[in-house]
């Protein structure tokens, strides 16, 4: 699922640090950092795209919202707020989830 899409790696050097990490005994730690660098062009350009916008919004709401009582009303008023996307109905919201 999704995997199909994102094609190959980059190939850049910072990408190529990440990986000779995680083959080595690198920590977590080393690892974390390491990819958060080689990731800020592509996180700066994907924060003015609207469906990662989008997207983003909804991992953050979404767990929120299944906390609540009757979990399907704050599902439809978020639902009803965001219209203009695709995934905004009940039923493609909870096969997300």
């Amino acid at each position: 699922m999704g995997h199909i899409r994102l094609g190959t790696l980059s190939r850049s050097k910072k990408w190529r640090e990440v990986v000779e990490l995680l083959g080595s005994n690198a920590s977590l730690e080393d690892i974390a950092e390491a990819s958060t660098h080689a990731a800020e062009l592509d996180l700066a350009r994907a924060s003015s795209d609207p469906s990662f916008q989008f997207i983003s919004r909804l991992l953050v709401e979404l767990p929120l919202m299944a906390r609540s009582p009757g979990f399907q009303d704050p599902l439809d008023v978020w639902s009803a707020r965001n219209k203009k996307n695709a995934f905004t109905t009940r039923k493609t919201l909870l096969a997300v989830a």
